[in-house]
């Protein structure tokens, strides 16, 4: 999961609902406030205040994806020791 904070690795409990669907756990994502780098099988999430992080960073200080991916790593360097 990527956060304003850095980068944290999580276990995903899925809803094991009778008749759960692909559609169903990305529903659940984005009800936690995450939004999957991929639909099919997502490994990665986003957290919502991460995207309007990088939504400012880009359109005001031209902050390119890798850019703005490796300051999150950084982050979370920082915040681990």
């Amino acid at each position: 999961m990527v956060d304003t904070a850095g980068i944290f690795i999580h276990t995903v409990k899925w809803c094991q609902c009778s008749g759960t669907s692909q559609e169903d756990k990305l529903l659940q994502l984005l009800q936690e406030r995450l939004f999957p780098s991929t639909i099919a099988n997502p490994q990665t999430t986003f957290t919502f205040d991460v995207l309007d992080e990088f939504l400012v960073n880009s359109l005001e200080y031209k902050t390119s994806a890798a850019s703005f991916y490796h300051k999150s790593q950084f982050s979370s360097q920082v915040s681990a020791r």
